[in-house]
């Protein structure tokens, strides 16, 4: 799978394998990014940066 999405976004695999990762961690971890990005309460960048330092709590 992340071979695929990897061409179709036209990106490496591991770019791809990151975003995947984020995706699951947004819908399965923290919903409550998913909704606030959902609202455009925040951007991308700024969801990944806290589902990033919350993965390290």
């Amino acid at each position: 799978m992340r071979l695929e999405l990897a061409a179709a976004l036209r990106v490496t695999e591991h770019a791809a394998g990151s975003l995947m990762s984020f995706a699951e961690a947004v819908i399965h971890d923290f919903p409550s990014v998913l909704t606030s990005m959902e609202h455009a309460a925040i951007t991308e960048d700024h969801a990944s940066i806290l589902v990033g330092e919350l993965r390290e709590l």
